[in-house]
C-alpha cells in the first residue's frame, strides 16, 4: 500500500499476456482502502434489503449490485484512475465502460474437504464455453476486477483462478482437464488487493472453513465502442461446445451417431448460442444486475464520467428505472434493448366499492 501518486504502470501486461491475469500494484493508498472499508461496512449495515444470497458452488454468498444506488461514492473506486489505466492498457487505448458493479460478502463457514478437487460445480467460466472475443486485444470483450477489502489468506475462503495464456489456441474446456493441465492459482493478499482478469478464463469462489468472512467488490468493464463478437465468436463457441459440456459430441465417428439424438444435441447448442451470444450480442449490454442512475449517465458534470457510465448503452435495468422516475422513454439514449413503450396489458378495471347497507 502506498501514499504516493507518481508510481509506475499498475499492470504487468506481460505476465497478464501468459496468464489471463495480473495482480495489480500500488492502486489504493492507506486513506482510499480505509475509506472504501468503511463505506462497504456502512453500506451491509444501512441496506440489508439490497444484499441478496448468490449461490455459485456448495455455499452462498451474499451480494449487492446496485452500490451506485445505495452508496455512490463506489464511483471513486470503480473509476479509480489506477484501475482505468490497467484496463485500458490491456484493450490497448480503447476507451472503456461500467457493465457491473457488485459488493459481495463470503461469511464464516465450516466448509470441508478441497473445494479444487470436489467442488467442481463452482468452476465456470463467463459467458459460457468458448466466449472469447477474438477480434479484440488479449481477445478481451469484456475484464473483470477483483478488489478485497478484507485481509485472505489460505485460512479464509478466497477467489480462485486457472491460468490461460490470451492468445493460446489450445483450450481445456472441461474444468478438470484444464486445471490438470494449466493448474490453478489462489489469490490472496491484505486487504487492498486488487486483481485484474478475463472472466472468459476459468475461476472459481473457494471456500475454506474459517472464522472469518471475506468482503470484496467485483466490477465488470466493458468496451465503450461495443463490437459484434464482444461475448464471443460464434464459430469458435459452437466448435468448443462440440468437444466439452453438456453438448458435446459422442466419442464416436460421425456416421454412427443416432441421427435423431445428433439433431436434438445440434438443436441445443443453437439455443445455448441464441441465448448466450445472439440475443447479448443485440443488447449490447454485458448484464442486467448493476442500474446505473441518472446522475451517473445524464447528470454528472463530467462528460468523460458520462461517457462511461452510458457506455454503448443503458442496460434494460438502468432504463426501467428511469421510467419509474418519470424519465419519458423519448428522453433516454439510444443504444441498449429496447424499452417497451406500453405494457402487455392494459390498466386494471376500475373496481365498484358497495356501500354496506345500514340497519
Amino acid at each position: 500500500m502506498s501514499d504516493s501518486t507518481s508510481l509506475g504502470s499498475p499492470i504487468d501486461i506481460d505476465f497478464f499476456r501468459e496468464n489471463g491475469y495480473c495482480t495489480l500494484q500500488n492502486v489504493l493508498t492507506k486513506d482510499e482502502l480505509r475509506y472504501y472499508i468503511q463505506l462497504y461496512d456502512e453500506d451491509r449495515e444501512q441496506n440489508p434489503h439490497m444484499w441478496v444470497p448468490f449461490q455459485q458452488g456448495p455455499h452462498s454468498q451474499i451480494r449487492n449490485c446496485d452500490p451506485l444506488i445505495t452508496s455512490p461514492h463506489f464511483d471513486g473506486l470503480i473509476r479509480h484512475p489506477r484501475i482505468l489505466e490497467a484496463i485500458e492498457a490491456i484493450f490497448e487505448g480503447e476507451k472503456c465502460c461500467l457493465t457491473e458493479a457488485c459488493l459481495r460478502w463470503m461469511g464464516p463457514t465450516d466448509a470441508s474437504g478441497n473445494a479444487v478437487e470436489k467442488a467442481f460445480s463452482g468452476w465456470h467460466r463467463d459467458g459460457g464455453i468458448g466466449a472469447h472475443a477474438l477480434h479484440r486485444a488479449h481477445r478481451a470483450g469484456f475484464l473483470q476486477v477483483m478488489i478485497y477489502l478484507s485481509d485472505v489468506d489460505d485460512q479464509t475462503s478466497c477467489f480462485s483462478m486457472s491460468p490461460e495464456p490470451t492468445d493460446c489456441d489450445v483450450h481445456y474446456w472441461d474444468p478438470r482437464e484444464q486445471i490438470r493441465q494449466r493448474g490453478y492459482v489462489h489469490l490472496h493478499g491484505p486487504a487492498g488487493t486488487c486483481a485484474i482478469f478475463n472472466p472468459k478464463m476459468l475461476h472459481a469462489a473457494t471456500w475454506r472453513p474459517s472464522t472469518r468472512g471475506r468482503k470484496s467488490m467485483q466490477i465488470y468493464y466493458g468496451h465503450q465502442e461495443f463490437q459484434v463478437g464482444d461475448y464471443g465468436n460464434e464459430q469458435y463457441m459452437r466448435a468448443a461446445l462440440d468437444l466439452a459440456g453438456p453438448f458435446a459430441a459422442p466419442p464416436v465417428d460421425a456416421s454412427a451417431r443416432d441421427p435423431e439424438e445428433e439433431q436434438l444435441r445440434l438443436a441445443k447448442i443453437d439455443q445455448y448460442i441464441s441465448r448466450m451470444l445472439t440475443e447479448r450480442n443485440s443488447k449490447r449490454t454485458m448484464a442486467e444486475f448493476t442500474s446505473i442512475p441518472p446522475a451517473f449517465w445524464r447528470d454528472h458534470e463530467d462528460p468523460e464520467a458520462r461517457a462511461f457510465y452510458l457506455g454503448p448503452g443503458l442496460n434494460l435495468r438502468s432504463k426501467q428505472f428511469a421510467r419509474a422516475h418519470g424519465i419519458p422513454i423519448e428522453e433516454l439514449p439510444l443504444g441498449g434493448p429496447p424499452l417497451a413503450e406500453t405494457k402487455t396489458l392494459p390498466a386494471p378495471p376500475k373496481s365498484h366499492l358497495l356501500s354496506r347497507r345500514q340497519d
